[in-house]
C-alpha cells in the first residue's frame, strides 16, 4: 500500500507570494504595473509543458474571476499581526494556503483529470475560493510522468452577499465572510489526507488497480 504524498503550506497576511505562486501553478501572469514586472515574463514561460489543466472556482464577483485579484487580496486585507502592551507580537491571519498532492501513476491521463475534478469538489465544494494546477512533469529520466496537483485554497467561502474586498476578509460579525471550519480543528490535516485518500482509492477501485492508498504519513506508520 502507497502513502500519500500530501504538503500542506500557510502563507500569511503580507507576505507578498500570492502573484508568484498563481504564475507558477497556471501560467498565467497578473496584470503588469512595471518595467520589470514586464521582464520577468521572459524567467517564467506562460506555457510551460508540464500543465496539463489551470483554473479558478468559487470567487466572489468583486474578483471577477481572477485568481491574482482575490489571492493578493487575502495577503492585503486578512488579519495583521500586531504587537501586544507586554512586547510579545500576535501571528497575521492566513491568507491562503497551497496544497501539493501527487496523483496515481498507474491512472491514465484522463482518468486522473476526472480524479482532479472529484478531489477539488470533495475539498472546495462550491463555495471555497481555489485555484487549481494540474502538472505532469516526466522524471529525470524521461521514463514516467509525475502528475500532481497544485490547490491554492481559501478558507473563506464564497457567499452571495455583495462586499468589497476589504469587508470580505473582516469576521462574520464585521460583516466578512466565514471560515471553513473544516480548515481549523484540531485534526484538520489528517482528516483532509483521509478525505484525498479515500477519493482516489475510489477512483483507483473504479478502474480496476489493485494500489490502494495509506492516508498516514510513511514516518507516522
Amino acid at each position: 500500500m502507497a502513502h500519500l504524498h500530501f504538503r500542506r503550506t500557510p502563507y500569511h497576511a503580507g507576505g507578498g507570494k500570492a502573484s508568484a505562486r498563481i504564475t507558477y501553478i497556471t501560467g498565467e501572469h497578473a496584470p503588469r504595473q512595471s518595467a520589470a514586472e514586464h521582464l520577468m515574463e521572459y524567467v517564467i514561460d506562460p506555457q510551460r509543458e508540464d500543465i496539463v489543466y489551470a483554473g479558478t472556482r468559487n470567487l466572489p464577483s468583486w474578483a471577477q474571476g481572477k485568481a491574482h485579484t482575490f489571492f493578493t487580496a487575502a495577503e492585503q486585507y486578512e488579519r495583521k499581526g500586531r504587537v501586544h502592551e507586554d512586547g510579545t507580537k500576535s501571528r497575521p491571519g492566513i491568507a491562503f494556503e497551497e496544497w501539493k498532492l501527487t496523483l496515481p501513476q498507474e491512472l491514465s491521463l484522463e482518468q486522473n483529470q476526472a480524479l482532479m475534478e472529484d478531489l477539488v469538489q470533495a475539498i472546495a465544494g462550491d463555495t471555497l475560493p481555489i485555484t487549481i494546477g494540474f502538472h505532469n512533469p516526466p522524471t529525470l529520466d524521461g521514463t514516467q510522468a509525475q502528475p500532481h496537483l497544485h490547490l491554492i485554497i481559501s478558507a473563506r467561502q464564497t457567499d452571495d452577499k455583495t462586499r468589497t474586498p476589504a469587508q470580505h476578509f473582516k469576521r462574520p460579525d464585521g460583516g466578512g465572510t466565514a471560515k471553513d471550519l473544516r480548515f481549523w480543528h484540531k485534526g484538520a490535516v489528517a482528516a483532509h489526507r483521509v478525505l484525498i485518500a479515500d477519493v482516489i482509492n475510489a477512483h483507483l477501485e473504479a478502474h480496476g488497480k489493485v494500489a490502494r492508498i495509506h492516508p498516514k504519513r510513511l514516518q507516522d506508520r
